[in-house]
């Protein structure tokens, strides 16, 4: 799937899902030749017209996270609806969820209100290549990967964007592009200078490689009222992955930090000491993944064993020569969490108490 990266990277740092998807389904309207109408402050989501039709069609977004919606949701939201509807000239109304609905509730649905479920949704969208890679990649930010085992959670969902993956016009990932974001890094010098550029290539070999794997990256992230800044952060949802899978269950982790660190000298006990101020096992947030360009001293392996024996916090670190090898395993058709793997088994059977 060709991934967005205006969604990923600009939108969804600065909206929340929800509006993302709201702008989603403006644009799936707006491509079924409907026109997006102003919008009263208090009323729906959406409101559109069709062509040069007066009558307005009321849209309104109901996102849930959990595959199990609450029993009183959707007569809720057909009330609301309703109440919509009376208090407007508006034609009809459609209500949007995003987990699939059971058909016991859409028996007796109230006059002049349709409700699209997600598998309504997918439909509706199958007819436009970049939108159903745009849903996709949307359904797949509302799973939660630590939230339940991962080989349950968001089942529903997975499937919906496997139909969508079906349609030929949606593009491929081109099978070379770890070699050529290793080309990017290669022509990158150690140090300052290039440190900015470092990061921003890093971050996108990271998306190529385990883009299923995270959803609503946050580069520059702010934490502790902005006196510290991580490099970048990412949320796990539930994919086929067994490695983060088994993070997110282990070490009870729904967020990862990632830190970039393009130093001429490999790192000391300070980077990881840094590293470790932004993880914080309460909050769900105690894996850490650092690149360091120059590998790391046994200086920083012992604070790295330390973080991990004192405070249960984990701290995984690759050089600059083994990040390439696994973006380079990737265009081989191979799993570039081999490398973390082999990381994850030296530090948890050499660790001591």
């Amino acid at each position: 799937m060709g991934r967005m990266k205006d969604l990923d990277i600009d939108r969804l740092n600065a909206m929340s899902t929800e509006e993302v998807f709201i702008r989603f389904l403006a644009e799936l309207f707006s491509a079924k030749n409907y026109v997006v109408v102003e919008t009263p402050e208090r009323g729906p989501d959406l409101s559109v017209r069709s062509g040069d039709d007066a009558f307005v069609t009321l849209v309104e977004l109901k996102v849930h996270r959990s595959k199990r919606i609450a029993e009183r949701a959707v007569p809720n939201a057909l009330l609301q609806m309703k109440g919509m509807l009376d208090a407007t000239a508006a034609a009809e109304g459609i209500i949007v969820f995003t987990q699939p609905i059971d058909a016991r509730y859409l028996t007796d649905l109230p006059p002049r209100v349709t409700v699209w479920d997600l598998d309504e949704l997918v439909r509706q969208t199958r007819s436009f290549p970049n939108l159903a890679t745009e849903l996709a990649e949307l359904l797949r930010v509302l799973q939660v990967g630590a939230e339940r085992p991962p080989e349950e959670a968001g089942r529903r969902t997975i499937t919906a964007v496997a139909e969508l993956l079906e349609d030929d016009d949606v593009a491929s990932p081109d099978p070379r592009a770890g070699a050529a974001i290793v080309a990017e890094l290669d022509a990158l010098v150690a140090g300052k200078a290039d440190a900015t550029a470092f990061e921003k290539v890093c971050q996108r070999a990271l998306e190529l490689m385990f883009g299923n794997d995270f959803a609503g990256w946050r580069p520059q992230n702010m934490v502790d009222a902005g006196f510290q800044r991580m490099d970048l952060i990412g949320r796990l949802v539930a994919g086929e992955n067994p490695f983060w899978s088994t993070l997110a269950s282990d070490f009870r982790t729904r967020y990862v930090v990632f830190e970039f660190k393009n130093y001429t000298h490999a790192i000391s006990q300070e980077q990881i000491y840094t590293t470790e101020k932004y993880l914080f096992v309460a909050a769900l947030r105690s894996v850490a993944l650092v690149v360091a360009r120059s590998g790391v001293s046994e200086s920083a392996m012992k604070a790295i064993r330390g973080s991990l024996r004192e405070q249960g916090k984990l701290i995984l670190a690759v050089s600059l020569d083994e990040f390439r090898a696994m973006l380079l395993r990737r265009d081989a058709g191979g799993d570039p969490t081999d490398e973390l793997y082999g990381k994850l088994d030296d530090l948890l059977m050499t660790i001591g108490r």
